[in-house]
């Protein structure tokens, strides 16, 4: 037999500290020493006692139709308090209808409204699936021109929510060696929606969780990122305003610096003329960026 909404109620929400704060309340009310009124907000039912007209209202905040809805006499639901408990259930509760059989808050959420919010999956699978700790995952994104496989960081610009990166190939490590030609890249992200800059020893969390075999092959680079911590906090500070439209985490790393970028729009990647300057005209470059200029004068 299938539960009412009165037995899921009971079977979903009702532990045993719910169960005496319930029972007293409404012991009060039928004695008539209790207030007229009482409202509970539960997990997944609004519990409505009303002493007046001697009636509880259940209401499954998850259902909005009739069938969400079930009023019975108050004495009538107190002998059901009485009966079950969070730890009885009918022989075929949790077989034949997607509820759960113990009443433990999150975990009959996921269990109890499956079917109404993902009707394609079973409890157990939508259960499993948003218990199971999601952790980020990356991918290479290819550019044209392709990146080389080690970059530095030159400088970054930010204008009018449009941030540009200058970077340079450093095969070796030899950013050093300025009498080098090294090929020189801008990657612009239009209309930015936020983005952070850490120090690479500061990311060793991150680094460690990539799979090995994409950073030996790609060493760094830029990648996108699946299942973004950084997305899921900004979207939380926001109060969910990007739960209709989820931006792209774009996700630089470079020989010393890491970069995480959340964009709607591709980045934009230019090669340029490859740095040539003597070791003079370095010099001379340092003292006239110290002067007030910048090494975007170069680009």
């Amino acid at each position: 037999m299938k539960p009412n909404l009165a037995e899921r109620f009971l079977l979903d929400e009702c532990n045993p500290e719910t169960k005496r704060i319930l029972e007293t309340e409404i012991d009060e009310m039928i004695s008539g020493r209790g207030p007229r009124f009482r409202e509970h907000h539960f997990n997944l039912y609004d519990i409505k006692l009303d002493a007046v007209r001697r009636k509880v209202g259940i209401v499954d905040i998850f259902d909005p139709k009739e069938s969400g809805r079930i009023e019975l006499e108050m004495f009538h639901f107190r002998l059901l308090l009485k009966r079950l408990t969070s730890q009885s259930a009918p022989d075929n509760y949790g077989k034949g209808d997607n509820y759960g059989k113990t009443g433990s808050g999150v975990l009959n959420f996921l269990t109890s409204s499956a079917k109404k919010l993902s009707p394609r999956n079973s409890s157990i699978a939508f259960k499993n699936k948003v218990l199971k700790k999601k952790r980020e995952s990356y991918n290479l994104y290819e550019t044209t021109p392709t990146l080389p496989r080690k970059i530095i960081t030159l400088g970054l610009i930010e204008n009018n929510k449009k941030i540009t990166l200058l970077v340079q190939d450093d095969p070796n490590g030899s950013e050093e060696i300025p009498t080098e030609e090294k090929a020189r890249y801008c990657i612009s992200f239009p209309k930015v929606i936020s983005y952070r800059q850490s120090t690479e020893s500061y990311r060793l969390k991150m680094l460690a969780t990539m799979d090995p075999s994409l950073l030996v092959s790609t060493g760094y680079g830029l990648f996108t990122v699946e299942n973004s911590k950084f997305f899921k906090w900004l979207d939380k500070e926001s109060y969910n305003r990007f739960e209709k439209r989820v931006p792209t985490h774009y996700l630089l790393i470079t020989h010393h610096e890491v970069y995480d970028i959340l964009s709607y729009h591709p980045p934009e990647v230019t090669e340029l003329e490859p740095d040539t300057l003597s070791q003079q005209d370095h010099t001379q470059q340092n003292h006239t960026m110290e002067q007030g200029f910048s090494i975007w004068d170069l680009v």
